[in-house]
């Protein structure tokens, strides 16, 4: 553009803005949305300084509060030496004052004010107590007196007649006055009658209910023995006929009952030496099947056995109960069983029959005579490789941990079976599950494996708990892995893919 002859350049906002053509339209919306965007940016910018001065104000507004508050407490502050040296004045003076006189005389004021408040309630009380006096002595002066004493004639009336309607001799009736000057002396004739009255009623009470129970009794033992019942107040009839019974039919009903009890006793000890033996044959024939399981089984490359021999303690008891099964047909104690073991026999029957179980020793041994199990002596046969044998009570504390371990799992598989009756033709419907925590530690692979397959063969339900670090081991001998996750105080179980798992076991090996 030419101007004043020269040339110069137009502002660039001045012809930027177009509002004239097809361009305009477009290029004043693309104008505006760049102006929106510069004042977004400003916003943000701004929206980030009043973040950060909010912040510092936050910082800072808990430590300046302090100082507007002493600010406004400066005036005050200005007096506060002056204000000391009065309180040291004053301090000064009073520990100069004497107190002592005047905490001891109200000490004495209080203590006097105590006493009088408590008199004044015992004065109180004592009026009362003599109004009601004085009330109760003219009750008894116009009213109880008189009537006591006419009581006392008329009984004295009565007493006479009695004496002369039973013809009592001059002696008796001078001693009744003995007893009577006695009493009188000894208590108050208003006492003496209620104490007679009282035990007058007591008598009659008494004498009611023993009445009321004999007939009672009378009725019931009618009843129970067909015997003709009578309305009577004795019972005559009824202690002829128990003189009756003990004298000819009671001597008849203890030689009954002494040879019932006999025969109860020798059942007693039959039934108990039968179910002994039924007991002691039924575990054999567990750990008979539990052997022919493990008879199959190798446990790195050992085989195990139960087995089992009298307990020495109990041999005679052993052996008595077992040589019942000997005895056809015939009860034990006629049979030549009983003399053949006298002593076992009666050992058993002393301590079933005794009378004092409160004994602690004494229940202890009729506990262990009891327990079927108490009678055999069990151990773990070892078969190795070579051929060779021992026992693991022999070799217990000189092998290693791993060949430790092994007869003890076996064991617990043994027992667990033997518990939810695994081991019976017809196994009960139950749950089957074994919980072992830090399972196999010390066992080697063949070892566990060999001991899983025992335990799922057996009819078990196997959960094992074991370290990460200890479960890589376990992983082909498990159909389902969990992990327990804790997290502060909580605790999650996740599933984990056994494939994957050792798959990834099986890489960090290559």
């Amino acid at each position: 553009m030419r101007r004043n002859y020269t040339d110069s350049h137009l502002n660039p906002q001045v012809y930027g803005r177009w509002f004239i053509g097809e361009r305009a339209t477009p290029r004043q919306i693309e104008s505006r949305q760049k102006r929106l965007d510069e004042i977004a940016g400003e916003m943000v910018t701004l929206h980030k300084r009043d973040s950060t001065i909010r912040q510092r104000i936050a910082l800072t507004s808990d430590k300046s509060r302090p100082l507007i508050d002493l600010e406004h407490a400066l005036a005050g502050l200005a007096a506060l030496p002056e204000c000391e040296a009065q309180h040291a004045r004053l301090a000064a003076e009073l520990n100069d004052l004497d107190l002592r006189a005047a905490e001891t005389a109200r000490a004495e004021v209080e203590t006097h004010q105590a006493r009088y408040h408590h008199l004044q309630i015992e004065t109180s009380a004592i009026e009362r107590k003599i109004g009601g006096l004085e009330t109760e002595a003219r009750t008894l002066t116009e009213g109880e007196i008189p009537r006591l004493e006419r009581e006392i004639e008329q009984a004295i009336q009565n007493a006479a007649v009695f004496l002369s309607t039973e013809q009592a001799d001059d002696e008796f009736q001078a001693e009744i006055e003995k007893e009577y000057t006695r009493r009188l002396e000894r208590q108050p004739v208003d006492v003496i009658q209620q104490n007679a009255e009282r035990y007058e009623g007591d008598y009659q009470s008494a004498e009611s209910r023993n009445r009321d129970r004999l007939r009672e009794a009378k009725q019931t033992y009618s009843l129970r023995y067909d015997f003709g019942y009578d309305n009577e107040d004795h019972a005559t009839r009824y202690m002829t006929e128990r003189e009756k019974l003990v004298s000819s039919e009671l001597p008849q009903y203890e030689a009954q009952i002494a040879h019932q009890c006999t025969l109860a006793e020798q059942e007693l000890v039959e039934n108990f030496i039968h179910r002994l033996r039924e007991q002691i044959e039924e575990a054999r024939q567990q750990l008979a099947y539990l052997n022919s399981t493990l008879a199959q089984l190798r446990f790195g490359g050992e085989r195990y056995e139960f087995i089992n021999q009298p307990a020495p303690g109990l041999r005679h008891m052993y052996d008595m109960v077992m040589d019942s099964q000997n005895v056809l047909g015939a009860s034990l104690f006629d049979s030549d069983f009983r003399q053949k073991h006298q002593q076992a026999w009666d050992l058993l029957l002393e301590r079933l029959t005794a009378n004092n179980q409160s004994s602690e020793a004494l229940v202890a041994e009729l506990r262990e005579l009891q327990d079927y199990r108490s009678y055999l002596q069990y151990d773990i046969r070892i078969h190795y490789p070579n051929g060779d044998r021992a026992l693991l009570s022999q070799i217990n504390a000189k092998k290693s941990g791993g060949e430790t371990t092994t007869p003890f799992y076996v064991a617990m598989a043994a027992s667990f079976a033997q518990a939810y009756r695994l081991n019976q033709p017809r196994p009960s419907d139950t749950i089957r599950l074994a919980l072992f925590d830090e399972a196999f530690g010390k066992m080697d692979t063949a070892r566990t494996a060999s001991a899983l397959k025992f335990m799922r063969e057996a009819g078990l339900q196997v959960l094992l708990a074991t370290p990460p670090d200890k479960s890589g081991s376990l992983l082909p001998f498990v159909d389902t892995v969990c992990t327990v996750v804790r997290k502060n105080s909580h605790a999650f179980v996740v599933g984990i893919d056994k494939a994957e798992m050792l798959k990834e076991i099986e890489q960090q090996v290559e």
